[in-house]
């Protein structure tokens, strides 16, 4: 995704360790954890049946280049969070007083 390539995700994880009988306590393994997002979307789900499934490789397979990147943009924000040259990063370990040889300045 953070190439823009198409991609179908399936997280339905949960679901099936549930049916198989795993206790999985308040676990939640979603698409985009922990940001709050539609448990359906136009190229994931959090449903494992076959018309959602197919909904969705549909989509990944007939959007055009236009379409994927436009539906990208609209959770690009809840995807990847870019921080050019790892600002945040370092000003911790500077915070923690860790030590390590800072590349980039």
């Amino acid at each position: 995704l953070a190439r823009g390539k198409k991609v179908a995700i399936f997280s339905i994880r949960q679901d099936v360790m549930k049916k198989n009988g795993y206790k999985i306590g308040a676990y939640k393994n979603t698409f985009c954890w922990p940001s709050k997002i539609a448990n359906n979307g136009p190229f994931w789900t959090h449903n494992h049946n076959e018309k959602e499934m197919k909904r969705v490789l549909n989509f990944v397979l007939k959007a055009n280049n236009k379409v994927w990147t436009n539906c990208l943009k609209k959770i690009n924000n809840k995807l990847i969070f870019y921080n050019r040259n790892n600002r945040i990063f370092f000003n911790y370990l500077n915070k923690i007083k860790f030590p390590f040889l800072e590349l980039n300045k």
